[in-house]
């Protein structure tokens, strides 16, 4: 029994040296930063609690849930950093918003571990599990990342929210492709802590609200297998999923944060140029200067759009070849310095090992999850489909999130497709990782299989 878990204790020592690592790496944890946005997270919070204005205000949900902690009129207003105006300022410990600052800490390190933990376990080879909980927790907890937690913002929210909901999602695929139409208990409980969880990230940005879609069109997928088709869990998934993403849609219609969004892009890369607006006045958009355009705008120029992108695959791939450098930037946060951490700059060039700066992350994803598919296709085994459907549920939920932050908002693209391209940096090493294990686990796999076979011959 030792033998088999012994990496399993190696993988929780280093998640519990990472995490004392993390609490003391970068400060005092009620240390925050405001932004330009806080205001709006402050005030948009500012709603009974659960009412449908916290669906349809300037910000959604699950911030406005967070943002409630701040809602006292004794915590007055953030201490504001403002990098585009060269006024990058210290954290410093405010009332109220420290709680949220130790929140959003506190969030990081748990669910980060939790994440690298239920990975771990999956793998099969001791160096893999042994390697991922290092890589997982590097990655977290470099600057590149665990600096977003004490800005008060939603960064910080979408990457630990992320983080667990993919350690449930793998638990409950390793469990169905196990169990199969016939789920036990446990695993139904496991599915509705997901959905939670899911739903709160979802409503943590509007572009997340794209996974809802990614996740349902992959079930419709699996339900064309006759086997898939007696499992019930899936239609009740699908039917969750359904109400998370109407209700998205409807409070999104209802809400100012859309038609901000997009008028940065009409104003940007549709205006300026005729044969683009001919394009728009074609479906029937009136002269931006008239008094119908405001109603246009707030109705149908969500849909045009999607429909100029679809229709228009060189402009797409022109224009996200012209803003390459967004898609390579480091991304760390622009919103405070930290003097008081003399050792940040070394964390910074360990975390770019992992937060890699080329273009090439993006043909490595592309690379190591056709691999995938292939190894999927020729094993035919429930484990291989099981990372299959994560590999490829990461990966597309990735793309269309990068691809929708990126045109859906010019003003403040750069940092709205972070999470994204973050996303696409650690699927790098996951799905290296699980190469890693099918190559390794395997072959560990024989030999305990010929120790055993060895182990009874001697018995008998």
């Amino acid at each position: 029994m030792f033998t088999k878990k012994w990496s399993m204790i190696v993988v929780i020592t280093i998640l519990i040296t990472g995490s004392i690592f993390r609490i003391f790496l970068y400060g005092d944890l009620r240390l925050s930063i405001g932004t330009m946005d806080s205001i709006a997270y402050i005030n948009s919070s500012r709603v009974p609690l659960l009412s449908w204005e916290m669906f349809t205000g300037p910000r959604l949900f699950t911030t406005n849930l967070v943002y409630k902690m701040a809602n006292d009129e004794s915590c007055g207003e953030p201490v504001i950093s403002m990098p585009a105006a060269g006024e990058e300022k210290i954290r410093v410990i405010q009332p109220c918003f420290g709680k949220i600052a130790v929140l959003q800490n506190v969030l990081s390190i748990l669910l980060w571990c939790i994440f690298a933990w239920v990975f771990a376990a999956k793998l099969t080879s001791h160096f893999a599990k042994i390697l991922s909980a290092i890589v997982i927790l590097a990655f977290a907890f470099m600057p590149q990342i665990a600096e977003w937690d004490s800005v008060l913002g939603s960064e910080s929210l979408t990457f630990s929210l992320f983080a667990l909901s993919l350690a449930i999602l793998l638990e409950i695929l390793s469990r169905t492709v196990k169990e199969g139409g016939q789920i036990q208990r446990g695993t139904k409980i496991w599915i509705a802590i997901y959905l939670i969880v899911f739903t709160l990230w979802v409503l943590v940005r509007d572009v997340n609200l794209s996974a809802v879609v990614v996740t349902l069109g992959m079930i419709i997928i699996l339900l064309t297998f006759r086997a898939c088709r007696r499992a019930k869990y899936l239609l009740v998934i699908s039917f969750t999923l359904i109400t998370l993403l109407l209700i998205g849609i409807i409070s999104t219609k209802q809400s100012p944060r859309l038609t901000y969004t997009l008028r940065h892009s009409f104003e940007s890369r549709i205006f300026p140029y005729p044969a683009r607006v001919d394009f728009f006045k074609s479906f029937g958009m009136p002269d931006p200067s008239s008094p119908d355009y405001a109603d246009w705008h707030e109705k149908k120029a969500s849909t045009t759009y999607m429909l100029f992108l679809a229709s228009h695959p060189r402009f797409v791939a022109l224009t996200m070849f012209e803003y390459l450098d967004y898609f390579t930037d480091a991304h760390l946060q622009p919103y405070y310095i930290s003097p008081e951490l003399p050792y940040r700059n070394t964390l910074i060039t360990v975390g770019e090992f992992l937060h890699s700066k080329t273009s090439s992350v993006y043909l490595l994803d592309t690379i190591f999850f056709l691999v995938l598919c292939l190894a999927a296709i020729k094993r035919r085994q429930p484990r291989t489909y099981a990372w299959l459907w994560f590999t490829a549920w990461i990966y597309l939920v990735s793309g269309v999130s990068l691809f929708l932050n990126f045109f859906g908002d010019v003003s403040g693209s750069l940092r709205h497709i972070f999470p994204a391209v973050a996303t696409f940096r650690l699927s790098v090493w996951l799905f290296m990782l699980i190469f890693i294990d099918e190559m390794l686990g395997r072959k560990e796999d024989i030999n305990e299989s010929t120790a055993k076979k060895s182990s009874n011959n001697s018995n008998e």
